[in-house]
């Protein structure tokens, strides 16, 4: 069972994640995929990526019509649900006020907070993410 997996991953998977280099590239292969990614369908996940790429007028519209009005997790809400609302309350308060450095810290915070939780830090390297390389 192994081999055969190993086979259809090399074969399969591998020379689709291969051309994957940049964010712009994932974003590009996630959306061909069947069905799109998870986080298209997503207005907390679609706003992350829009920030990431500087669509900052698609993120603030997110913030306006899905995220600003959900209602506040409630006490016996898992600490995700409530961890998920306070980061987008955070996005949506920096979006408001056009604070592109605080954007960017905060998704570089979260960046690396995921990738200790991972257990890949010592596979990371940082780069920017395309906001990080638009002028303003």
């Amino acid at each position: 069972m192994a081999k055969v997996l190993i086979e259809k991953i090399e074969a399969d998977v591998l020379p689709k994640l291969r051309p994957v280099k940049t964010l712009e590239d994932f974003v590009l292969a996630a959306l061909a995929s069947p069905g799109g990614h998870l986080w298209s369908k997503d207005p907390w996940g679609k706003s992350l990526i829009d920030i990431a790429m500087g669509d900052l007028e698609s993120a603030s519209s997110l913030c306006r019509d899905h995220i600003c009005d959900r209602p506040e997790p409630g006490p016996k809400e898992p600490d995700s649900w409530k961890a998920e609302f306070a980061g987008g309350k955070r996005l949506c308060t920096l979006l408001a006020s056009d604070d592109r450095e605080g954007l960017i810290s905060q998704l570089h915070e979260w960046e690396a907070a995921n990738v200790k939780a991972l257990k890949i830090d010592h596979l990371w390297e940082p780069s920017p993410f395309p906001i990080e390389t638009m002028r303003k």
